[in-house]
């Protein structure tokens, strides 16, 4: 996850109304952000908000910003975080946790065959050790490089939104 602080002379509450204003809402984000029509989609509310880009596709491995408005003397500082959502991080953990020690069974089951002598027993669990891992790293590879200029937009449209009259 990325932090990055803004400064604006903007009160929270300003800030809060052209963020909203500047956004469409993603409360109906499972029909795949079909209602609106801004590049951004998200939540705002007193505490802070939550952004993400309008994509055409499913992608759990897209990039979120997260941001909080912290009243200053001189205007507000708005705090800003990237990232995954917290729940696919998760999950991938527990997939890739279940997807290493399933390889290391497999592994150790078919250095057993090897030393029993069935050679086509064992590679079928050496092709599991490799393929499981594999599977799920390059999963998530491909969704994180779908999402690689996210970040950098999000963070700039945030920008702009504090910037403009």
């Amino acid at each position: 996850m990325t932090k990055t602080l803004i400064h604006t002379a903007l009160s929270p509450e300003q800030c809060c109304e052209r963020l909203d204003a500047a956004i469409d809402s993603d409360r109906i984000v499972h029909l795949g952000g079909a209602f609106g029509s801004k590049a951004v989609m998200g939540r705002v509310d007193d505490a802070g908000f939550r952004l993400q880009m309008r994509i055409n596709y499913q992608n759990s491995f897209k990039t979120f910003l997260w941001g909080r408005f912290v009243p200053n003397s001189g205007g507000t500082t708005i705090e800003l975080r990237t990232g995954m959502q917290p729940l696919v991080v998760a999950v991938m953990r527990f997939w890739m946790t279940v997807a290493i020690v399933g390889s290391l069974a497999a592994g150790f089951a078919a250095l057993c065959n090897l030393v029993t002598g069935r050679v086509t027993e064992a590679l079928g669990q050496i092709v599991l050790c490799v393929v499981f891992p594999l599977f799920f790293t390059s999963m998530s590879k491909l969704g994180r490089w779908m999402a690689k200029d996210e970040e950098g937009k999000l963070v700039q449209f945030v920008i702009d939104a504090f910037k403009a009259s």
